[in-house]
């Protein structure tokens, strides 16, 4: 119980607090002012709408419990680690999908693609995302454990 009194634990809590803010001002703007998210909609604005709503969830959710799973779960090493690999995984996972939507929405709304500074950035970012040593570790793992 010595883990739920670490300076830790309180950084963690405003990491959360925060994490949960942004999640839900980015959905209480897509639903209310954005008119919902919808990948397989004729109108081109829901599918939009994906893009924000999905990158909140990856990098501001998912990579946060990522980055803080080795001290906010109280557990052995090994376990954290495995936590830490499969919440990367997801968010990796997420952040492709995002990537997918805006391509998906410049695709059915004649925008031509890679246009903007944002574009280029946000290719070099999930690039360099899934390039990380974690990842290619992560997925050795998993084929290792998965072959026996």
């Amino acid at each position: 119980m010595a883990f739920l009194a670490s300076p830790a634990s309180h950084i963690s809590k405003v990491a959360h607090v925060l994490a949960l803010t942004a999640a839900i001002l980015v959905i209480v703007w897509v639903v209310h002012y954005g008119g919902g998210a919808n990948l397989n909609s004729v109108n081109a604005d829901l599918i939009f709408n994906v893009h924000p709503l999905v990158m909140t969830l990856c990098f501001i959710i998912v990579t946060g419990e990522a980055i803080m799973a080795y001290k906010t779960i109280p557990s052995r090493k090994s376990v954290q680690k495995r936590a830490h690999m499969m919440l990367q995984l997801l968010a990796l996972g997420l952040g492709i999908l995002g990537v997918y939507a805006a391509f998906k929405y410049h695709r059915e709304s004649q925008v031509p693609n890679m246009y903007s500074l944002h574009s280029w950035l946000g290719i070099c970012t999930i690039s360099l995302f899934a390039l990380q040593p974690n990842q290619r570790e992560s997925t050795a793992y998993i084929v290792e454990n998965c072959s026996e």
